[in-house]
């Protein structure tokens, strides 16, 4: 009798995820229309590809790995045909297979020896790895997460058996992780806190020195020499290799983007945070007596990703993806254990909370968190009617428009994403303030504008958008002050307003179009 009532809180759940996956499947956008960030690394990858230099001839905020990533997608999709972002696509979903492959190996050394717990806790890695991302499917974080799973089932694997693990499951497990370092150096805490937290428990359980000698005979591997490895080996090549980051990007990224963080209140009350904390509660409720090596990583692994989230004082959702993936996953290893864990004494508490669980992460929050961007549709549709494969260039903060020039089969003519040095060196101006550090802001932020009239009269793009979401910040009338831009524009022909930009389309395409259209207002 028991024994039904226990397996039919496997069964509930099981039935919750299938109902999650399929939430999530209506839910899931087409990565063929991805996200700014996506667009814009597929658009770097592909003028690296052709010879562009990184951080002279095409800047990018990040290091080169976050262009490397999407490097075979571009090649794959210039040598066999079709958008690279499905190649992408595609590219993901084997990195994916891959972890999933080692983590399907690791779980009965990890402890979880039914099969019906095996293939349960496989379904919500697959739902966590494939399906939760939604709009931040091919993100680097949704790369980092693929790539951290295996060296921490590792890690509860070699801490419950004796034998050490294949040497092949050591490389590969290895290689992922380093490649999640090079991705984003923040994500080491996901590979610290774990053994911080086994140690924890051990000190408790076994004593100071059998803790302290256990601990290290687990850091000192195959797996953690091999992350090392790709880690320095990387770090190596950015010195070496790639200088202009260094000398042109990183005084940038520090002047600039590290200043632009939100509060500790802003970032403890974003709906990321908010979804890893209602996580956390729920662990706590389960009141396990002593968590699964497996779940107890995994939990730790996404405290670490937490960190790394508010270091980098953000608040964007896709930045805490890791920890929501392996949150997800672990929650669902220690909700498998407490259930098991409690075959002497039955009660319906625990499989509620696991259910409710469930429920709120698969079904509620996180599509609401990782939803669909909105592009901007009525531009794409004005573009679709006057221009063919247009070349764009747009003075906007934001990369929305970036994934529109790829489904429009068009170019991007900046060298930049967008005016990102404006936008961020804007918040931190101080009219009147002539210090060495306001005066480098003022200086980059000319730099922005100045790089935007070269790359307009330079490329002569067809299109022409400028952001206009109120009368204070209308881009145009700024380009408009520019005396370099003045006899520039003549050229130009404005048909619009829509999705907050005004549209300017080149005079001669617009004769050729035979409709020259206004927007209504």
């Amino acid at each position: 009798m028991f024994s039904r009532r226990v397996d039919s809180r496997i069964f509930g759940l099981a039935l919750t995820a299938l109902a999650c996956l399929a939430f999530a499947i209506w839910r899931f956008p087409s990565p063929i229309y991805g996200n700014g960030d996506t667009a814009w690394l597929i658009i770097v990858a592909g003028r690296v590809l052709d010879g562009a230099k990184l951080y002279a001839d095409v800047f990018e905020t990040n290091p080169p790995m976050s262009v490397m990533l999407y490097i075979p997608a571009v090649a794959a999709a210039r040598l066999l045909g079709g958008a690279a972002e499905w190649w992408l696509l595609a590219q993901c979903l084997a990195m994916a297979a891959v972890t999933l492959a080692l983590f399907a190996r690791l779980l009965p050394v990890c402890g979880i020896d039914r099969l019906s717990d095996q293939m349960l806790l496989l379904g919500v890695a697959a739902f966590a790895l494939v399906l939760l991302p939604s709009r931040s499917f091919a993100q680097r974080e949704h790369v980092a997460a693929i790539c951290l799973l295996p060296a921490l089932a590792l890690l509860a694997a070699r801490d419950r058996a004796e034998r050490k693990p294949a040497l092949l499951v050591q490389l590969a497990a290895g290689l992922l992780s380093g490649l999640a370092l090079c991705i984003k150096a923040h994500f080491a805490l996901c590979l610290v806190l774990p053994h911080l937290a086994l140690l924890a428990r051990d000190l408790r359980d076994q004593g100071a020195a059998a803790a302290l000698v256990r601990r290290f005979a687990q850091v000192v591997n195959g797996e953690h020499l091999t992350t090392g490895l790709v880690a320095g080996s990387y770090l190596a090549a950015v010195l070496l290799c790639f200088p202009a980051f260094r000398e042109v990007m990183m005084e940038r990224v520090a002047l600039l983007y590290l200043p632009d963080r939100l509060t500790m209140p802003e970032l403890l009350s974003a709906p990321a945070m908010a979804l890893m904390i209602v996580l956390g509660i729920l662990t706590v409720m389960l009141r396990l007596p002593r968590p699964s090596g497996l779940g107890l990583v995994l939990a730790a692994g996404a405290c670490g990703c937490a960190a790394a989230f508010i270091i980098q004082g953000k608040g964007w959702a896709y930045q805490m993806l890791p920890g929501i993936c392996l949150g997800v996953i672990g929650f669902a290893a220690l909700a498998i254990g407490s259930v098991r864990a409690g075959a002497g004494q039955p009660t319906a508490r625990d499989a509620r909370l696991v259910l409710a669980a469930a429920l709120i992460v698969g079904g509620v929050l996180a599509p609401q968190v990782f939803s669909r961007y909105e592009t901007p549709r009525q531009v794409e549709a004005i573009l679709s009617r006057h221009v063919e494969r247009p070349t764009v260039l747009a003075a906007t903060v934001s990369l929305e428009v970036l994934p529109m020039i790829r489904r429009l089969g068009g170019e991007w003519a900046g060298r930049s994403a967008s005016l990102w040095m404006t936008n961020t060196g804007s918040a931190q101006f101080v009219a009147g303030d002539s210090s060495p550090r306001q005066e480098r802001i003022r200086a980059l932020m000319r730099l922005d504008r100045d790089l935007f009239v070269e790359d307009a009269i330079g490329k002569r793009p067809d299109v022409l958008l400028f952001a206009a979401p109120n009368p204070d910040q209308d881009f145009l009338i700024g380009a408009s002050g520019d005396v370099r831009m003045l006899p520039f524009l003549a050229g130009y022909h404005e048909i619009g307003r829509a999705d907050a930009m005004r549209v300017l389309v080149r005079n001669d395409l617009l004769t050729r179009s035979l409709r020259l259209t206004r927007l209504a207002p």
